[in-house]
């Protein structure tokens, strides 16, 4: 497979400048952790989830190295490189794993011609989570019934953006939620890794849409 990656699902490192990825290094997230010191007990206090009921993490260093095919213009495509990324928050989706995208911003911290051999370095300071392409959309049509709907979710805690026509009411867990006619978002309802088990009922139709983030 061509090793290239596409930013902001406009310029392809390959085919618009020519440059091959010849190293990707893109570490797991570090978790933020939170802990208490407390005198005369065993060990330490874990604090790291008592806020959300989640784990948090921290940005990662995203580094990718890339090949010139042809050093000739090598000036030339380093100004229009760094013109395009440089310092900026981009997108990019890497070839070998095109499903997902990465956010962050962008530095060119390395160039190098030696030898007709041209080297470029960009490091990307990363969200910690890397996004699904494609949004996970679940549309169900009620008839003065009650189904039970499951929402597949990945890493990434997400409150999903609902859209309603008619009447329609929503259980999760022990939460229910009159939803009103239009598009709205409930900060209580979050999907959370795995199975998500709903129950809808009334007399309408109910769109739920999420983008999934994965580590």
């Amino acid at each position: 497979m061509l090793n290239d990656v596409v930013f902001n699902n406009e310029k392809s490192s390959y085919y618009d400048w020519n440059i091959v990825l010849t190293k990707a290094e893109i570490p797991l997230p570090t978790p933020k952790t939170s802990t208490v010191d407390i005198k005369g007990s065993d060990g330490l206090l874990d604090l790291s989830e008592v806020l959300t009921g989640d784990i948090q993490y921290n940005n990662r260093q995203v580094k990718l190295t890339f090949e010139m095919m042809d050093d000739k213009d090598y000036q030339k495509l380093i100004t229009e490189i760094g013109n395009y990324l440089h310092g900026k928050n981009v997108t990019f989706i890497l070839s070998n794993d095109d499903d997902y995208y990465y956010t962050g911003r962008a530095t060119i911290n390395q160039w190098e011609c030696v030898k007709r051999k041209g080297t470029i370095v960009i490091t990307i300071d990363c969200d910690p989570y890397k996004y699904a392409v494609t949004e996970t959309v679940r549309m169900v049509t009620l008839n003065n019934q009650t189904k039970v709907i499951t929402l597949i979710n990945n890493r990434k805690r997400v409150c999903p953006v609902i859209t309603v026509t008619g009447e329609i009411t929503l259980k999760s867990d022990d939460f229910t939620y009159e939803l009103s006619e239009g598009t709205q978002q409930i900060i209580n309802f979050k999907l959370v890794e795995g199975n998500n088990n709903v129950e809808v009922s009334g007399n309408g139709t109910i769109n739920i849409k999420y983008r999934q983030g994965a580590l």
